[in-house]
């Protein structure tokens, strides 16, 4: 089990220059320095000929892990997966709308290659008035509330491609 891995991809950004190759790490940490848990989310592609969110997967990376047969090695993540809501992003907010996926009470996981992952991304906590309910759960929140129990706290948030790690 690794707690980590590097991912290298295509993004003309500021960041990597027009045309520009670029990396990060992605990580899976249970005690992140030491302190508390950090799973980031990531783009999987589950359409290598699609485009768009139409033919991306959104997920928690749990764990990295890898795992041989007949003298293969294959590099994978345990994830956790979330649902689009809609087939579009919001209208208001122009930002995709994402919620875990759960069946029968419990969260849906999955094993997946690393070569499926496409980037990290940044989830954003659903509120405002159109989930009313969300915004009295946040309401009621102290000023104590660490970051790493938003994904823990609340199953809808939203999505921009726009804003990625």
């Amino acid at each position: 089990v690794f707690h980590s891995a590097h991912t290298t991809f295509h993004a003309p950004t500021e960041l990597s220059g027009p045309g520009g190759m670029y990396g990060e790490i992605i990580r899976s940490n249970p005690s992140w320095q030491n302190k508390y848990e950090r799973y980031d989310t990531v783009l999987i592609k589950k359409d290598a000929n699609g485009d768009g969110m139409q033919s991306m997967l959104v997920s928690h990376v749990m764990a990295f892990l890898s795992f041989t047969h007949n003298d293969i090695c294959y590099p994978c993540a345990l994830v956790e997966w979330f649902l689009l809501e809609g087939d579009a992003p919001n209208k208001v907010a122009s930002m995709w709308v994402v919620k875990l996926e759960i069946e029968g009470g419990k969260r849906t996981i999955g094993l997946v290659h690393v070569d499926c992952i496409v980037r990290a991304i940044h989830l954003l906590i659903l509120i405002g008035c159109i989930y009313r309910v969300l915004c009295q759960q946040i309401c009621r929140l102290s000023f104590s509330f660490h970051y790493y129990l938003e994904y823990t706290l609340f199953t809808m948030k939203w999505f921009s491609e726009f804003l990625c790690l």
